[in-house]
């Protein structure tokens, strides 16, 4: 929706910045059952981005953290994008972590599940879309990833032929 710097300086070789980035909603959120929380109806998402780009280094890193609903959830990631130490000129390195905290009382560890599950989701579904800017900017062939999803189609099946050979007794106790 918006972003606003609310600080830019530098010191010595590196430059800091801070952002308040208002956001529609959290997809994190949206993906927790209505009826399991009232988080998924949060319509606005404000948060704070500290980056640091570090210009000897040519390192940057980000680190953006909710500020609002901090009673009920804190959400802090972390990025690092540093060159590559074997092909410095055209690959990048990304190391990305997140903290999730849940104050939901008995059903905080489930909460915080879904919303990791749903943070990786969209952490994959972000590199494959900046994968694909990338190619397109660099006019190189982008050819999407389906390993993953290959694998786990597989092993659906494999657990459906598995379900089929089970006689009629074992297949009630299945559940």
């Amino acid at each position: 929706m918006s972003e606003d710097i609310l600080e830019r300086r530098i010191e010595g070789s590196k430059i800091i910045t801070k952002k308040l980035i208002v956001k529609r909603g959290s997809s994190f959120l949206k993906i927790i059952p209505s009826w399991l929380s009232s988080l998924n109806s949060i319509k606005i998402m404000p948060v704070i981005e500290e980056s640091i780009y570090d210009r000897d280094s040519k390192t940057l890193k980000t680190y953006t953290r909710n500020v609002a609903h901090r009673d009920k959830f804190l959400i802090e990631e972390r990025c690092v994008y540093s060159p590559n130490k074997e092909d410095t000129k055209m690959a990048t390195d990304l190391k990305r972590s997140v903290v999730v905290d849940v104050n939901y009382g008995k059903i905080s560890n489930l909460i915080q599940q879904f919303i990791l599950r749903a943070f990786k989701k969209s952490v994959k579904n972000t590199v494959l879309g900046f994968n694909q800017v990338i190619a397109e900017r660099s006019n190189l062939k982008f050819e999407k990833d389906n390993s993953f999803k290959n694998e786990v189609n597989s092993k659906i099946e494999e657990a459906k032929e598995k379900y089929k050979l089970l006689n009629k007794k074992d297949k009630q106790n299945f559940y």
